[in-house]
């Protein structure tokens, strides 16, 4: 499964297996027409490609952003000790919380066990997934 994340000028993409594959999910997903793509470079233990896309007029953002709750022109938020960001941060990649972000929904238990409600849970993982990106 392809994985593409943007933040600000910044484009990660997960589940490609080469450089070229990366440039056509790039392309199939249409940001090779908002502006000036350039490749940074492959990290090998989390099997992502970094792009930079400069936008025109100096925008730091697209206008349609592939993800906008992912987005973040500031620090991460801190992590609370005991919360499930923590947990969230702890026990997974990237790539599973990226997935987890755009693709998935708390279960009953989950939420049972954290005593936190669906808002609240998606929160969380967003939180560990900017620490994550931040590392």
């Amino acid at each position: 499964m392809t994985v593409i994340y943007e933040s600000k000028n910044q484009i990660y993409v997960y589940g490609v297996d080469s450089e070229d594959e990366a440039w056509d999910a790039l392309h199939d997903e249409g940001l090779m027409d908002m502006g000036v793509v350039t490749f940074d470079w492959y990290s090998e233990h989390e099997k992502r490609y970094l792009f930079t896309i400069e936008y025109p007029s100096g925008e730091e953002e697209s206008p349609e952003n592939l993800s906008e709750k992912n987005a973040s022109s500031e620090a991460p938020r801190e992590i609370e000790p005991g919360s499930l960001a923590e947990a969230c941060y702890d026990m997974n990649t990237v790539e599973e919380l990226l997935e987890a972000s755009l693709y998935s929904e708390p279960d009953e238990a989950d939420l049972a066990r954290w005593r936190i409600d669906r808002a609240t849970w998606h929160e969380q993982v967003q939180i560990a997934l900017e620490n994550k990106l931040a590392d």
